[in-house]
């Protein structure tokens, strides 16, 4: 087995020392200039690309395409370009401006009932059919094996459910599906665990969670003294401090004993420190660490 691996080797390259090997990694690792956007699995895709035109070509049913962008500032035109290139009708063309967390899309239902047997459904991207891999799965499985429609990736056409010249086909796609599910898995549970790292890290260091309070401004105590002094509206000072009256009558509440900003200032750094100090030893013991010394 040794003698076959090196039998690929020149004698020369097996003489090169290491620091010459690293240099040669090192350059092959070099980002090549900007050319063309690189495919995103980095693979050689121009055999497969031919069969994306012919299956298109081919296809004895309707060939309808499915574009989607998740808000209305952006646009799907090069989607419908590229579709249109390869053959697929514009009038067949179905367009959602939804997000692609899950599928509750007008256009994506309305088109998933209208597919028959020996259709061809083409999408531009796995994320432009959607971005839940669980949901993508169960709708792959809907269309290829209930309505026995074909897919057809554009920028992924390993994906293509149709690839009879080099002897893939749903089972390939799917499996490859399977894998991008299991990757997209497993990043939500690293994303996961370092969020709950992270929160557990800013709890044991006393952070405040949530949505921070706003401040009083220092227009506040004048403003409270007119309406205290019934001078001046709820409404009326709520307007001049740009917040909702039921947040003015809020802080006139919460410093009803306050003399003015200085002593309410005072009061909340006393304050922001007795409850940082009451979190720290909350969170040491929601997570089992010794509260003494605190």
């Amino acid at each position: 087995m040794k003698e076959a691996k090196n039998a690929a080797i020149s004698y020369g390259q097996q003489a090169m020392s290491y620091g010459a090997y690293l240099k040669m990694t090192a350059e092959g690792r070099k980002k090549p200039e900007k050319t063309a956007k690189r495919d995103p699995l980095a693979m050689d895709f121009s055999l497969f690309n031919t069969d994306t035109e012919q299956i298109i070509h081919s296809c004895r049913g309707n060939v309808y395409g499915y574009v989607r962008v998740s808000t209305d500032h952006q646009d799907y035109a090069r989607q419908i370009e590229a579709m249109v290139r390869l053959g697929v009708e514009k009038e067949k063309i179905f367009k959602d401006k939804k997000s692609g967390k899950d599928f509750e899309r007008d256009e994506f239902k309305r088109l998933m009932e209208l597919l028959e047997p020996e259709d061809l459904l083409v999408v531009m991207a796995l994320d432009r059919f959607g971005r839940n891999m669980a949901e993508i799965k169960e709708q792959w499985l809907w269309i290829t094996q209930y309505r026995q429609t074909s897919i057809v990736v554009i920028d992924q056409p390993i994906l293509n459910t149709k690839l009879g010249m080099h002897g893939l086909g749903t089972f390939v796609s799917e499996l490859i599906l399977a894998v991008f599910s299991l990757m997209a898995e497993l990043e939500r549970e690293f994303i996961s665990k370092r969020m709950g790292d992270g929160l557990r890290l800013a709890k044991l260091e006393g952070k405040k969670l949530g949505r921070r309070e706003k401040p009083i401004p220092d227009l506040f105590w004048e403003l409270k003294e007119g309406f205290c002094d019934g001078r001046i509206s709820q409404n009326k000072a709520a307007k001049d401090l740009g917040v909702d009256s039921h947040t003015f009558k809020r802080w006139v509440e919460r410093t009803e004993d306050v003399s003015g900003a200085e002593e309410w200032l005072s009061l909340a750094v006393k304050r922001e420190a007795a409850e940082r100090i009451a979190r720290i030893r909350c969170a040491m013991i929601e997570y089992g660490e010794a509260a003494e010394g605190t």
